[in-house]
């Protein structure tokens, strides 16, 4: 899946998906603030759009099987890579 980095004046980064690349590229020559799921910025302190590739990822849950030290897997599971929405998701506490 691909993603896009946008570069910012001040050395931050955001990343975004395809859905918020449309809404940037919309709002660029506008000089608008725009809100992503990383972040709100100011259009003007744009430097470079770097598109990136993210691969999907497997979650494997299993146990060790205790005779012969060897892991048996139960479920597979297929993760499509996303972004983290910071605005509208609950924090975790670490």
């Amino acid at each position: 899946m691909i993603f896009y980095k946008i570069s910012l004046s001040n050395g931050e980064s955001v990343d975004i998906d395809q859905k918020e690349f449309d809404g940037v590229v919309a709002n660029l020559n506008k000089g608008n603030f725009i809100k992503t799921k990383q972040g709100i910025f100011n259009t003007s302190f744009v430097i470079t759009i770097t598109p990136f590739k993210k691969e999907s990822s497997k979650k494997i849950e299993g146990y060790i099987d205790e005779k012969t030290g060897k892991f048996i897997a139960t479920t597979y599971q297929d993760e499509e890579p996303k972004i983290d929405d910071e605005f509208n998701e609950p924090k975790r506490l670490k």
